[in-house]
């Protein structure tokens, strides 16, 4: 498999894409660090520090899709085009 298929590409961002991949990456890091680490670390679950991760990592979310709008923006898919070849 090529680098370049594992690469975000500009028509992924465009419309609504930011948004998707934004909360996807939240979504990703909330089930990672507010519920993996700590069962595996022999943790308990708290419904109050899961409510505020989960607010927290939406936010983080919100601002990783933006700026990989405002990346692609300014940059656009120039820099991914030679790679993988």
């Amino acid at each position: 498999m090529k680098l370049k298929n594992l690469l975000i590409k500009e028509e992924d961002i465009k419309g609504r894409g930011w948004l998707y991949h934004g909360m996807g990456w939240g979504i990703v890091m909330f089930l990672l660090m507010a519920i993996v680490v700590p069962y595996l670390q022999g943790g308990s679950l708290e419904c109050n520090r899961l409510v505020r991760q989960c607010i927290i990592w939406m936010i983080g979310g919100l601002l990783v899709g933006l700026m990989t709008k405002y990346i692609f923006l300014i940059f656009g898919d120039k820099k991914t085009d030679n790679i993988g070849h």
